[in-house]
């Protein structure tokens, strides 16, 4: 706590004023001739911090009247700094108010104590009056002042009024001695001076005792410290031993669980495979089964077909019958028609007879005519049964195509997954019956083509019986109208 600023308002016929003290480890000097109202700033310091040795009635102007009132503030401002500094804001100011009626009337006083980070910006921290509440009184102003605040006006700041300045010149020696002792203290200090260079000289036999303790206590400290040495190097070791493990656990543990990691995903991988292998397998048991299906299927139609063509071999060879048949009665008739031509060179022929072997030829042309078109019918039957054929033989081929593109992939899945061998045995005996079923197709086409031929042979023989039919037809009507050829 530091003295920074004085304000004066109402004091004697001074002009309210402010007076600076000046920074921490400063002095500042008040000086000027009689009457200029140094002992007055004094007055105001003790009035404000509530000095026994100030009286208020001084510090009232002479030149007012009987009547007039008095008004009068003192404020001292503390810069809150030094050895002396307390728990509380940058400046602490102490304020005395004083109000007075009249000279002859009581002066009524209020202390307050101020504070704040600036000297223009205060505020009010606490008020004590004669009967103040919550015990707020002059007394406890000063022991405030004393206890809180660490202030003693009437010894720390010696505070000397005029007065008490000659009274101290005028004494001898050893009383002002005495007055400064009694004053500071100096009898106290110097027993205790005393007493301090006992107890330093104990101190010194102490120190001697405890240097000895000393160097016992440095051999042991050097030991320890050896010691200490060791266990540190040792320390040192395993902690750099404990690294190297840790760091190579840390690397081993985490090699291993990347490892880890990635056999997860390669099973998880694996699985998904395995899942589409066991779809493909799936698939191609489903597609065993369609080709078992259509193997039933072909070979029905082979049976068929079978059937078919042994029908149409007995109708061929029927046909081949009936041509041989048909080529004798031709042989016949040529004979006939030779006998006749040699018979009509001979003689003129009879209309009945004529007639008669005309209405036989006739009925024989009928036959022959039923029989070209149950051919033609059969033919047309044995077309339309080539054309299925053929279109069966596409579809064949083009199933034959996708189940060979279905076996090279069975066989890659194979060489990748590794099939089982009855999966492979049925495709190999697919295979074989796809071939066989290939082969009969063509059979079956080759033997068509020979029935062609031989219906085209056929349609040919008729083409010459219709011929020679319609010969004897008009040899019958030449005869009917007795027309004589030559």
């Amino acid at each position: 706590m530091i003295p920074y600023q004085l304000k004066i308002h109402g004091v004697r016929d001074y002009s309210p004023r402010s007076i600076h003290f000046g920074e921490a480890n400063e002095h500042i000097l008040i000086t000027g001739p009689n009457g200029v109202g140094k002992s007055t700033l004094t007055f105001c310091l003790g009035a404000v911090l509530y000095s026994s040795k100030v009286e208020l009635e001084g510090l009232r102007s002479t030149n007012l009247k009987v009547n007039d009132p008095w008004y009068a503030r003192i404020t001292l401002v503390f810069l809150n700094e030094g050895p002396t500094k307390i728990d509380g804001p940058k400046f602490i100011a102490f304020q005395l108010t004083v109000n007075q009626d009249t000279k002859n009337s009581p002066i009524q006083r209020e202390y307050e104590v101020l504070n704040g980070q600036d000297t223009e910006n205060l505020t009010s921290h606490a008020r004590y009056t004669s009967g103040g509440t919550a015990g707020r009184t002059f007394k406890a102003y000063r022991e405030d002042l004393r206890v809180r605040y660490k202030i003693e006006p009437d010894v720390y700041y010696l505070i000397w009024y005029q007065q008490e300045v000659n009274q101290f010149a005028a004494m001898y020696p050893e009383e002002r001695f005495r007055k400064f002792s009694d004053m500071f203290e100096i009898s106290d200090m110097q027993k205790e001076w005393e007493a301090s260079l006992e107890k330093i000289k104990e101190v010194r036999t102490e120190i001697e005792y405890l240097k000895g303790i000393q160097k016992g206590a440095e051999l042991s400290v050097n030991a320890a410290q050896t010691e200490l040495n060791k266990y540190l190097d040792n320390k040192r070791r395993i902690f750099t031993s404990g690294q190297k493990y840790y760091t190579l656990l840390h690397h081993i543990i985490t090699y291993y669980s990347t490892s880890m990691e990635r056999m997860a995903e390669q099973k998880a991988k694996y699985q998904v495979e395995k899942e589409k292998l066991t779809v493909t397998q799936q698939q191609l048991k489903s597609n065993i089964d369609r080709l078992e299906q259509q193997k039933s299927q072909l070979l029905e139609n082979v049976a068929t077909l079978s059937q078919q063509l042994i029908i149409i071999t007995d109708n061929l060879q029927q046909q081949e019958n009936e041509d041989t048949q048909q080529q004798a009665l031709q042989l016949q008739l040529e004979q006939q028609l030779e006998e006749i031509d040699e018979k009509r060179k001979q003689l003129r022929f009879d209309a009945e007879t004529t007639q008669r072997k005309l209405e036989e030829t006739n009925e024989q042309l009928a036959i022959i005519t039923n029989q070209i078109g149950e051919l033609r019918n059969l033919q047309s039957q044995l077309r339309q049964q080539q054309r299925e054929l053929e279109q069966e033989k596409v579809h064949i081929e083009i199933t034959s195509s996708e189940l060979k593109e279905k076996m090279i992939n069975a066989e890659k899945h194979k060489a990748i997954y590794g099939s089982s061998a009855q999966i492979e045995q049925q495709i190999n005996t697919l295979s074989r019956q796809n071939e066989q079923g290939f082969e009969q197709i063509q059979r079956l086409s080759m033997d068509l083509k020979m029935l062609e031929q031989k219906v085209t042979l056929y349609e040919q023989k008729k083409g010459y019986i219709q011929t020679s039919a319609a010969g004897t037809t008009s040899f019958k009507a030449a005869a009917a109208r007795g027309v004589h050829i030559t």
